[in-house]
């Protein structure tokens, strides 16, 4: 590699680190000013989460028995279709 080459490469990661920094000095003044913690979600984001979370597991759970139930109502008919197949296969 060059000298030149190495030293514009240099000058050019220095310029990028100086960027980072300040892009990350901007990004914590942002945070500050909207008052949100500096890692993770804000707490509704978190609260919201765990709130659908639970309205899932209620709504699976209140299906499952809606599903039973309607199986059991749908057996009596099918007993019935079998009793009549069994009576004309008697005949």
């Amino acid at each position: 590699m060059h000298s030149f080459e190495a030293a514009s490469r240099k000058d050019r990661t220095v310029g990028d680190a100086r960027l980072i920094d300040a892009l990350k000095a901007e990004n914590a003044n942002f945070q500050a000013a909207l008052n949100i913690p500096a890692a993770g979600p804000p707490q509704t984001a978190r609260g919201d989460y765990k709130l659908k979370q639970s309205y899932d597991k209620l709504q699976k759970e209140f299906q499952e028995p809606g599903v039973q139930s309607a199986e059991a109502l749908e057996l009596p008919q099918e007993l019935n279709r079998l009793n009549t197949s069994l009576k004309i296969q008697l005949r």
